[in-house]
């Protein structure tokens, strides 16, 4: 589980991060970006590892998926006021709005998580994780199998949210799944989304 992922020390930083976003959510409203969607790729990162025999990177993969966009956590708390994250969160091109965060961090979202990451001293598998999530050819090879199944999770996630399709999902990785089709992909989606809505997604 988490605790052996990040080790007992690193376990307070992790309450407080969600913390964090509780403490966001109550400042900014509700937002998917802070309560659905985090949950629900950390339990698809999962079930995929485990899914396609990665089992050995399962947990890891959770923690990964569960703190992904920790990096718009800042973003949220530098951006003045709720109408100017709403404003650049509306913008559904994903290449659109890693150029806004560029504009208003200097960096992205994930470049961000990935430097609070190596703050927390979380192990180097959840910073690549975290730091490659919209960029998965860029993995190294010892981290590509983590940075696939994070990078995948999101993307059905936010197919389900209907800010993405079959046909921007990198085809390397839809091989890697062997989920070629648009089908596929997307019976996918709905399987895990099932399985989710039906259990607690952080056992």
């Amino acid at each position: 589980g988490a605790v052996k992922v990040v080790g007992l020390k690193n376990i307070a930083q992790l309450l407080l991060n969600i913390g964090t976003i509780n403490i966001l959510k109550d400042r900014y409203g509700s937002s998917d970006v802070l309560l659905k969607h985090p949950p629900r790729v950390g339990y698809f990162s999962r079930a995929l590892a485990r899914l396609h025999k990665k089992s050995v990177v399962a947990d890891h993969a959770f923690v990964a998926g569960l703190l992904h966009d920790i990096g718009k956590v800042v973003l949220m708390a530098r951006m003045k006021g709720r109408q100017t994250f709403k404003a650049a969160a509306a913008h559904r091109d994903r290449r659109t709005r890693v150029q806004l965060e560029e504009m208003a961090m200097g960096a992205g979202h994930a470049l961000i998580g990935a430097l609070l990451a190596k703050k927390w001293q979380y192990p180097d598998i959840l910073i690549h994780a975290i730091q490659q999530h919209h960029t998965p050819l860029a993995a190294e090879t010892e981290f590509k199998d983590i940075v696939f199944i994070v990078y995948m999770a999101n993307a059905l996630s936010d197919f389900l949210d209907g800010e993405t399709s079959f046909y921007a999902v990198e085809p390397d990785v839809l091989d890697y799944f062997n989920m070629t089709t648009a089908n596929a992909f997307a019976m996918t989606a709905s399987t895990l989304n099932q399985e989710f809505m039906e259990r607690d997604a952080y056992n």
